[in-house]
């Protein structure tokens, strides 16, 4: 059949014949509230959680059935479910299967259905003590007492008193007997298999603790990885995600503070003073004043890594310049890499005098020895 105003061809959407298309009709309608035979607006109440709500126009009168809020929230339902559908499909996610109803559990005494949770075969103890005492129900929990005794290395029990203490009290014997067995498995070292004594560590020494490896997963790719040491609760990375973290923290340094002494002054806002770092390290005597050892004469590095040596030569501000230090020798020092790197941003130190018992510095120059 063909519209009989405009004589085009319009079937519904299961394939039913009209005697008027849709665009026709919105006219006429239109036409009718323009006339006034037909409301502009009306009030109605939302299917989804009860409000009223006001519906403008002829096609919202007709289809709405919803406020926009509660539409909305359709919508927004209806975008989730089809972005799942995809990730399903494309193989993302695994979607989960529906659990089986479990079966309706009666008890075995007077046959009243039990909730879900209960794991048991009665549904009171009054209905057990009278199953017992008719001879259904045998009180022996040997076999079962016996079996978890063997789990932990005990052939049987050691007499009857005992069978009698665990009749008395079986829960809160089988508590002990589970807190045994966790015991008893942290009883050697997993690393050298050597007898610990009960203490919260499960290893025997601190090295054996620092040599013992197992296999986990990186919380930054992903990927399979050995990682030494206690295995804790916390996450692991690998050696490549770590070196990538650490280059990533430097240029983050270099950017915010700059690549020198001026920069990161400039930035804190604090006084600078150029002088040779040399000079700092033969008035202290190449000698570390915190820890007060021995510096090398320059950097060095580690064969074994290539780490930078602990006993490196660097510069320390005994007022950080974080908290207003200035960058001049009165408030600089020698200091060992490892020193310097514990120390950080905690200041609390005293500032160098002009008359110490090193060399001192003066205009850039170096002076003797101060009396």
């Amino acid at each position: 059949m063909a519209c009989l105003r405009c004589g085009s061809a319009w079937k519904t959407r299961w394939g039913h014949d009209k005697l008027s298309c849709p665009e026709c009709c919105k006219q006429q309608r239109a036409k009718a509230r323009r006339l006034g035979h037909l409301p502009s607006s009306q009030t109605k109440v939302c299917e989804r959680c009860g409000e009223q709500f006001e519906a403008v126009g002829g096609n919202a009168i007709a289809h709405m059935t919803c406020c926009p809020k509660c539409r909305d929230e359709k919508a927004a339902c209806r975008d989730r479910k089809k972005r799942y559908q995809e990730r399903v499909k494309a193989g993302l996610v695994v979607p989960k299967k529906r659990s089986e109803p479990q079966p309706e559990r009666k008890c075995l005494r007077c046959g009243i259905v039990m909730r879900r949770k209960q794991q048991v075969k009665y549904c009171s103890n009054a209905c057990f003590i009278a199953d017992r005492n008719d001879g259904v129900q045998q009180w022996n929990r040997e076999g079962q007492v016996n079996a978890n005794l063997r789990r932990c290395g005990i052939s049987m029990l050691p007499s009857q008193v005992g069978l009698r203490l665990v009749r008395s009290g079986f829960y809160g014997f089988m508590a002990k007997l589970r807190a045994f067995q966790k015991r008893i498995a942290r009883l050697y070292c997993p690393t050298c298999g050597a007898f610990v004594e009960r203490n919260a560590s499960p290893f025997c020494s601190d090295e054996c603790s620092r040599k013992f490896e197992f296999e986990t997963t990186c919380h930054r790719c992903g990927c399979s990885t050995k990682s030494k040491g206690y295995m804790g609760s916390g996450r692991r990375t690998c050696e490549a995600c770590k070196q990538a973290a650490e280059r990533k923290a430097r240029r983050a340094a270099r950017r915010k503070y700059g690549k020198h002494y001026r920069s990161r002054a400039r930035y804190h806002g604090v006084k600078y003073v150029a002088f040779p770092v040399r000079d700092i390290f033969e008035r202290d005597g190449y000698r570390c004043q915190i820890c007060r050892k021995r510096v090398f004469e320059k950097a060095r590095y580690r064969k074994s890594d290539g780490k930078i040596h602990p006993l490196s030569p660097t510069i320390d501000h005994i007022v950080p310049m974080c908290k207003g230090g200035n960058h001049e020798p009165s408030n600089c020092q020698t200091a060992c890499f490892q020193c310097n790197s514990r120390k950080g941003d905690s200041g609390g130190w005293q500032l160098r005098l002009a008359i110490s018992s090193g060399p001192t510095y003066q205009g850039g120059r170096k002076s003797g020895r101060g009396t």
